[in-house]
């Protein structure tokens, strides 16, 4: 049996992904969802071409990837990296190492950091979220209150 996380097979054959196994004691409460949305663009060239990304070792890309994803699902980080550790998951030590390169990237709004580019990529994903619902409301609306 493959290990929690990995590729599995179905009893028909086609792959699926098993959930992942959590780590024993891990407490994922101070983590609230507020985007309904499951994923984020990535603008790939933007990111590989970015300065601070290029100036990063590997283990910041991947602290910075981790904070992206993170701020999605939860809003604003905290300006810590012991606090950030807890959210995303991973050793404090590795955090601290990284955070000066990382910590650039994020700016202060008042109750923690947030990325400008993600935030902006939220609010413009909000904003058509919103109008596609509101079309299909008043698409429904239409189709249901006519007589046959």
């Amino acid at each position: 049996m493959a290990p929690q996380g990995l590729r599995q097979r179905t009893s028909a054959g086609a792959p699926h992904l098993s959930p992942p196994q959590r780590w024993e004691g891990e407490d994922a409460s101070h983590i609230r969802r507020v985007s309904a949305l499951p994923w984020f663009p990535l603008w790939v060239a933007d990111f590989q071409q970015s300065r601070h990304v290029r100036l990063m070792p590997l283990e910041a890309v991947g602290l910075y990837t981790l904070m992206l994803c993170a701020q999605w699902d939860g809003g604003d980080l905290p300006d810590d990296p012991e606090a950030v550790a807890r959210i995303i998951g991973r050793d404090v030590a590795e955090v601290e190492a990284a955070w000066p390169y990382v910590r650039p990237c994020f700016e202060l709004n008042g109750t923690g950091i947030v990325n400008p580019r993600l935030e902006t990529e939220r609010r413009r994903q909000a904003t058509k979220r919103a109008r596609l619902s509101a079309a299909g409301k008043r698409g429904a609306k239409l189709r249901w209150s006519q007589n046959p």
